[in-house]
């Protein structure tokens, strides 16, 4: 291959796909507009362990207050016209002072891998021509959309365990050994898109059913008005009409991937349990609040546990601004009194300019509130979180030498990019690498391999969780 050409589609590669991942996950979805990008504090122990962001809490007042009477003239023996000092007043012992005892939470960064690949055919001629060229940007595309997508899809992610895409629901009937379609349950449909690459686990014992090594299953269609999701086998033997390969309660995930996914919502807004490495038995300001009642989201339930909220942590300087949840929820709302408390909070009907990509927001308790509508989450659910103040943060890798170039930036501030190029990183001169076979040959193909690595994480934990709320879709 001409090494004028590879470098030329280096270059057209790495110009696109690297920024279009940064730019376009605010438009996968809106909870990226509000989570800043950054890699302070990421940093590895020792050589040979993975990178980690390692957080210290610290939540306990210091030293040691008393009240005390006021000695006044007690404290005088006086006889005629002089007097003597008859006690002094004592302090509390130095040895008996509070101090805090700090405790850290290590979340670990997870590793992201992509791959590009391309044949001779494509690159024969001596320049890349609009068609070679379109093909090329419509490639860069997908991956970048696939890339967004998989982050997203953890953040909002149902089951922190698993950390898969949805639930499989009803099966249809007509399923081929190579075709099944069946309506999604606990999770979105638009977690994925046509043509992601998954695996199908046991709904019970998580264990892979389908999907790995030489079984290819990818996303094949996608309707989002009946929630449908067709699978297709490319490749391999597994028979998708056979109940034990994918039946009601499986989980569909992304491919070879369980329980690997950034860190979401589920990691983070705990009830009981743990929060990541931290116990509530022992840390019980660190737990969120629950709404289980259901029904339909009003006034009344949403400023209830919002004013409970506040009066449980306001002292602490902890408090939400944004609830996250789906156009369901929200039309719900909407047929109830949301007008009215937008209207009673500001005056005036507010519904953003943009409809529901615009967020809209109210007042309570001398407090602003957001309310943004979001595709990735979850059925019947709203969360109530922080965003303001850089709360929320996605954690990237440090820069590694030639295999990234520092030029993204996020409000001024220069970043390293989203994806590092495995092939210039150990010391090639482009991104791409020869494909071989099995015996080692050299076939007619190159690959690009990258990743992505990083994290997400917020520093103020505590939230709000509504679920089994009432959705309607006209």
């Amino acid at each position: 291959m001409s090494a004028t050409i590879m470098s030329a589609l280096s270059a057209v590669v790495t110009q696109v796909l690297d920024p279009g991942v940064t730019n376009n996950l605010p438009n996968v979805d809106p909870a990226w507009k509000r989570i800043s990008p950054t890699s302070k504090g990421v940093s590895a122990s020792k050589v040979g362990r993975d990178f980690k962001v390692i957080k210290t809490y610290s939540h306990s007042v210091a030293g040691v207050n008393q009240f005390a009477a006021l000695a006044g003239d007690s404290a005088f023996d006086s006889a005629g016209n002089v007097g003597v000092r008859n006690s002094f007043e004592a302090w509390p012992l130095a040895t008996g002072s509070i101090r805090p005892v700090p405790f850290q939470d290590e979340i670990s960064l997870v590793r992201f891998k992509g791959i590009l690949s391309i044949d001779l055919d494509l690159v024969r001629v001596n320049t890349l021509n609009a068609t070679i060229l379109d093909y090329i940007q419509d490639m860069l595309r997908g991956h970048t959309v696939g890339t967004c997508m998989a982050w997203t899809a953890g953040f909002y992610t149902n089951n922190d365990t698993t950390k898969g895409f949805f639930k499989v629901g009803t099966v249809d009937g007509g399923a081929t050994a190579a075709l099944v379609t069946f309506t999604v349950t606990e999770g979105r449909i638009f977690r994925v898109a046509n043509g992601t690459r998954v695996t199908i686990y046991d709904g019970v014992t998580s264990t892979p059913l389908a999907g790995e090594g030489t079984n290819i299953m990818v996303i094949d269609k996608i309707d989002p008005l009946s929630k449908k999701v067709s699978i297709r086998r490319l490749s391999g033997t597994q028979d998708l009409s056979n109940p034990a390969v994918i039946t009601t309660g499986d989980t569909i995930g992304l491919y070879s991937s369980y329980g690997l996914a950034i860190n979401g919502l589920e990691s983070y807004l705990k009830t009981s349990g743990s929060v990541r490495n931290i116990a509530l038995a022992d840390h019980p300001e660190f737990a969120s609040m629950a709404d289980t009642s259901g029904g339909a989201m009003n006034r009344t339930k949403l400023l209830k546990q919002l004013g409970k909220f506040n009066d449980a942590y306001k002292l602490w300087g902890i408090n939400i601004d944004t609830l996250l949840t789906t156009q369901g929820v929200m039309n719900t709302f909407i047929s109830n009194d949301l007008e009215a408390l937008l209207f009673e909070s500001r005056g005036r009907t507010v519904v953003g300019p943009k409809g529901f990509d615009d967020a809209m927001e109210f007042f309570y308790d001398g407090r602003r509130y957001e309310i943004v509508v979001s595709q990735m989450c979850a059925h019947n659910t709203c969360y109530g979180v922080k965003f303001a103040e850089g709360n929320w943060e996605r954690y990237l890798l440090p820069a590694i030498p030639k295999a990234t170039k520092a030029s993204a930036s996020y409000k001024g501030h220069t970043l390293p990019q989203e994806l590092y190029w495995c092939n210039t990183a150990l010391g090639g001169n482009t991104i791409w690498a020869p494909i071989v076979g099995s015996s080692g040959e050299w076939t007619n193909g190159a690959q690009a391999p990258y990743e992505a690595v990083g994290q997400v994480a917020p520093n103020q934990v505590q939230g709000i969780i509504f679920t089994n709320l009432t959705e309607t879709i006209a």
